[in-house]
């Protein structure tokens, strides 16, 4: 995580964190910057989106490698459960329309909702 980042912890009301599904490398250091941020004094308790982007390129990992390497039921643990995970094609636009949606939604209901899920597109 870059050491600036936790300056505007205190002011965010959720947080969307992009990972690249075609790079199996970075999942490992992406799972270790996202709970750092989400156990951050700041952050505990506040909504997250995950977004885990490129689900259509050719040498993506499986949604089941993708959680494994994310270790997605720590990072839920980790959030409280409020933890919302959408997988998505930003070349192709698949789910990014679901993504707004849970900004928007977030925004209006002022970071009280919560959830965990994911699908395809989904949440």
């Amino acid at each position: 995580m870059l050491p600036l980042w936790p300056v505007y912890f205190s002011e965010c009301r959720a947080v969307v964190f992009v990972v690249d599904a075609s790079d199996a490398a970075s999942l490992a250091q992406a799972a270790v910057e996202l709970f750092a941020a989400l156990v951050h004094e700041d952050l505990i308790g506040k909504p997250v989106c995950l977004v885990v982007n490129k689900c259509d390129a050719p040498k993506t990992l499986s949604r089941w490698e993708v959680d494994l390497c994310l270790r997605l039921p720590d990072l839920a643990a980790a959030n409280g459960g409020r933890l919302c995970i959408i997988y998505t094609s930003a070349l192709k636009g698949d789910a990014v329309g679901d993504v707004l949606e849970w900004m928007v939604a977030e925004a209006a209901e002022g970071g009280r909702r919560g959830g965990v899920g994911s699908g395809e597109g989904g949440r």
